[in-house]
């Protein structure tokens, strides 16, 4: 997604050229009948972008998709993702296999925002899909830090 322009905030105008993420298709979708648990990232970096996902599928399968993208435009596949949590559940560190055999290590900086995703039926009894966004700061194993959405979603089995 490129988005060029003006944006006029309180008074302010401020000059726009920015490379960004789209995160998903709005509109009513039950992820609670695609997926039992979900990770994705989406992260901009001076010198690289990432988008990467994680999926726990319903038949128990696990799926990763994403990759690495360079200033210069060429890319690099993510082959996993590795999560170690904190005791809330955030995300603490990432480390991010590559296709080309290359590793790349993501430790939290600070999170800046967190907030619930409503998904799926506005009510339901029985299994409901839990989803939320934090904003986070990263700093990459080379030094260079960078901000990230990530979005974490389970179902949630009691009822």
């Amino acid at each position: 997604l490129h988005l060029k322009g003006r944006l006029s905030l309180r008074g302010q105008t401020f000059k726009i050229d920015a490379l960004g993420f789209r995160t998903r298709t709005w509109g009513f979708r039950d992820d609670s009948q695609q997926f039992h648990e979900y990770f994705s990232l989406f992260a901009c970096f001076e010198n690289f972008d990432i988008s990467i996902m994680k999926f726990l599928q319903v038949d128990g399968s696990v799926r990763t998709d994403g990759a690495l993208v360079r200033k210069d435009g060429s890319s690099v596949r993510f082959d996993e993702i590795h999560v170690t949590r904190d005791s809330a559940g955030s995300p603490l560190r990432l480390e991010l296999d590559l296709s080309d055999g290359n590793k790349l290590a993501l430790t939290r900086v600070r999170r800046t925002a967190t907030m619930w995703c409503p998904i799926g039926p506005p009510e339901r009894k029985g299994p409901t899909f839990c989803a939320f966004d934090e904003f986070i700061e990263w700093q990459a194993s080379s030094g260079e830090r960078g901000m990230g959405l990530n979005e974490q979603g389970i179902i949630r089995r009691i009822f």
